[in-house]
């Protein structure tokens, strides 16, 4: 809504054009008793325009919404900005104010943070900064008339029987409309709940400009788009900019109303969402990105890796591996702040915490994704991101939190020393009042440079160690890492062959038990005892290779009552890594005669002895395995 506000057009929000055309209507009614945090206005003359009328309440309503906030100011001094930056202009000295907390009183927070930025480069002048701005406001104000589209305007011309709210056309304009409302509707649920203890944001002015803010840049990054906790990155600077917005008694301080286009109060909006865009920029809008869909793992079916069958083989190798997410930006700065600066800084509290399990995302998340913003009191707060934008040096993020986060832990040792898993995650969950935040910036300055004192020795430590040589002769620092390996269509037809093979022995070998057994058992009037006895070690010879308990090796066919026998040579890969969880300790030694073998309980020898028959004119000495048959109960020997 515009109208003519002295010389110049001014929009005023329609919120408050609906206000105060209730207010108009309670006045007609003759309700003289209105709200007192709600502006009053006497009825003008019949004559007047009903509509200026209306445009005039709402614009004092919002004056009286900005005098609120201003009074929470204090009385503005601008030694500061005449000294810093007209007279003799030293970003490296406004950093380290930063640093040490010292810029919090100057009335310059807003531009120290857009110097720190780079957003204000420090090579250019400071009239140069002016078109630097002029040109981010006037972007910002291209995306408030590109994105805020009301379909009811944008359909005017077209026909209305296809371009209307009820019809089901992708290409209705009114699809996108209802999408971005219910946009709105998200970020207004977490607005409403931002700083309630805090007047300044439960203005219905702030919370306009916020919810603005934060659509515009989702819908400037719909890959990411809205996520809980942007909202408490935009509070503290759109509390800062309303602070230290200058007054029509700034104009005149520097060359061409220096100070008074710096700080502009009617760009407060659009300079809050540069510096919000540039935060995000720097590493801040990664840590929002949702994290890939992880699959759960696939249960063991006849296709899958898990089975034995040699099908299943053949079909996984048809098969890619999938391959398993990378770490979320989030998680992955939770992890180098917990397990990689953590242990050089303190080793024993490190040590505690991972004894008692406590995750590091539990807390760190919150902590990194806000920047400390809801740990400390929000003034607290203003002075810890002024050192983390003062330490920002042109790199990809603001690295600077995550040895406040360290310094943070440190603090706190001796309560959580002393605690266990829920204490510890109570205390870091909430935690402890700071009398002075600057203590911990300081800590957080000597660990980093403690730190990277220690990364680096460590880093040399790794150079220095005895270099070895490859089989191209070339030397290499680091052992090379095993290449994963490739199976392919031959690898596999190997192995069915090994299998293939397998079967055959075990068969061949089945066969001669079985004629053993027949010949001992119904060819003959009595059967020798150690015949039968050997037989049955061998069928169970046979179910151990089935059952990959034993590995399939030639020694296990050869046969005494079969000498000429062919004993292949191929071993089976397939079985090998099976008989290699199975392979047996060193046994006892039990020197036993053949006929005193039968007689022998299952008591008197364990599975896991070895017997060693005495010998006799007509048979060498022979290693025997003795093994409990699990189905009769029989101690079963058989021979090696």
């Amino acid at each position: 809504t515009q109208s003519t506000w002295g010389d110049q057009k001014s929009v005023v929000p329609t919120s408050w054009i609906v206000v105060s055309m209730s207010l108009f209507a309670e006045e007609l009614e003759g309700d003289a008793s209105l709200s007192p945090s709600l502006p009053s206005f006497s009825r003008p003359d019949p004559a007047a325009d009903d509509d200026f009328d209306i445009v005039v309440g709402a614009r004092s309503h919002v004056e009286n919404v900005d005098r609120a906030v201003v009074e929470e100011v204090p009385e503005r001094n601008n030694n500061f900005f005449v000294n810093s930056f007209l007279s003799n202009f030293d970003p490296a000295a406004l950093r380290k104010m930063g640093m040490a907390g010292q810029i919090g009183g100057t009335f310059t927070r807003a531009i120290c943070w857009k110097v720190f930025l780079h957003i204000l480069p420090q090579s250019c002048s400071l009239l140069e900064w002016q078109h630097i701005l002029r040109e981010h406001r006037r972007r910002y104000a291209s995306l408030v008339q590109t994105l805020l589209v009301n379909p009811a305007m944008s359909v005017k011309d077209l026909d209305p029987s296809i371009h209307n709210p009820l019809a089901p056309n992708a290409e209705n304009p009114w699809n996108s409309y209802f999408q971005d409302t219910e946009l709105k509707n998200e970020i207004r649920k977490d607005i409403d709940r931002t700083y309630q203890e805090k007047d300044f944001f439960q203005n219905m002015l702030i919370k306009d400009q916020m919810l603005q803010i934060l659509f515009l840049w989702c819908k400037q990054h719909p890959d990411i788009s809205y996520r809980q906790g942007m909202n408490e990155l935009l509070a503290p600077i759109i509390y800062t900019l309303h602070r230290e917005k200058a007054s029509p008694a700034d104009k005149g301080i520097g060359p061409e109303d220096l100070l008074y286009t710096l700080s502009d109060p009617t760009q407060v909006e659009a300079d809050s969402y540069t510096l919000f865009s540039t935060i995000m920029d720097y590493g801040m809008a990664e840590l929002f990105r949702p994290e890939p869909n992880r699959r759960p793992p696939p249960r063991p079916t006849d296709d899958h890796p898990l089975s034995l069958s040699p099908l299943s083989l053949k079909a996984q190798m048809q098969k890619e591996k999938p391959v398993p997410p990378p770490m979320s930006a989030v998680l992955q700065r939770c992890h180098d702040i917990y397990h990689k600066y953590l242990p050089f800084a303190d080793k024993q509290l490190y040590d505690h915490l991972q004894k008692q399990g406590v995750e590091p995302q539990l807390f760190l998340l919150r902590w990194v994704r806000l920047l400390l913003g809801r740990e400390f009191h929000l003034e607290d707060v203003m002075i810890l991101w002024d050192a983390m934008f003062a330490d920002y040096n042109g790199e990809k993020q603001l690295s600077f939190v995550n040895y406040i986060c360290v310094a943070m832990l440190i603090y706190v040792r001796t309560h959580l020393l002393s605690r266990d898993n829920t204490g510890c995650l109570q205390r870091l969950l909430k935690y402890p009042p700071t009398e002075d935040v600057s203590l911990l910036v300081n800590m957080a300055d000597k660990l980093r440079t403690t730190l990277q004192e220690k990364l680096e020795k460590q880093e040399k430590e790794e150079k220095a160690k005895p270099s070895k040589f490859s089989l191209f002769g070339h030397k290499s620092s680091k052992p090379a890492k095993p290449a994963a390996p490739i199976i392919t269509v031959a690898d596999v037809q190997r192995q069915l062959e090994a299998v293939n093979g397998r079967n055959l022995r075990l068969g061949q070998k089945l066969s001669t038990v079985i004629n053993v057994l027949q010949s001992e058992l119904t060819d003959k009037n009595s059967y020798d005892e150690d015949n039968v006895f050997k037989a049955l070690a061998e069928l169970k010879q046979i179910k151990d290779v089935l059952i990959q308990r034993l590995e399939d090796h030639p020694s296990l066919y050869q046969d005494d009552r079969s000498p000429n026998m062919e004993v292949p040579t191929t071993l089976s890969s397939a079985s090998s890594p099976a008989s290699s969880r199975f392979s047996s300790p060193p046994r006892d030694v039990v020197e036993m005669s053949p006929s005193t073998l039968s007689k022998t309980s299952q008591a008197d020898l364990s599975p896991s002895s070895t017997i060693t028959a005495a010998a006799s004119p007509s048979r060498p000495v022979s290693s025997t395995y003795l093994f409990a048959d699990p189905l009769s109960g029989r101690s079963i020997a058989h021979k090696y």
